[in-house]
């Protein structure tokens, strides 16, 4: 069982495939849908290790971690992950922004632009006078 109540199985390529009785708790890194949901490169653990953490696992936004759209994921969830998503971006898309315009108007790059316009103008100039 994923942490959500699914049943996952060990993808047939892993080397512990075959021994689901004998693991108590894994962790897993990659998710595989198809007809039937497969967790791979694996790990098996022990209780001990993650009992104090169990707890936070459902603090934690597990679409954030993971880009695997899950079947059982409802469309209320993919609303609001969405709309994170979009939020984030808008975001980041604000910061560039900012980025963009302090390196605009930073001094050597006001010189650079000035100098060209200057250039420019004196080019105009001589072609006018030729």
């Amino acid at each position: 069982m994923d942490g959500h109540g699914s049943t996952v199985h060990i993808h047939p390529s892993s080397c512990l495939f075959g021994q689901e009785t004998q693991l108590d708790w894994i962790i897993f890194h990659d998710v595989l849908v198809t007809s039937r949901v497969y967790v791979r490169t694996i790990c098996p653990i022990r209780y001990d290790w993650v009992k104090d953490l169990l707890p936070k696992l459902h603090e934690i936004d597990v679409y954030d971690l993971s880009s695997v759209a899950r079947e059982e994921v409802t469309d209320e969830e993919m609303e609001r992950w969405e709309k994170k998503r979009a939020a984030q971006k808008q975001a980041d898309g604000f910061e560039d922004a900012l980025k963009k315009v302090e390196k605009r108007n930073d001094e050597s790059s006001i010189t650079e632009a000035r100098a060209r316009y200057l250039q420019r103008k004196q080019n105009r100039l001589q072609t006018k006078q030729s």
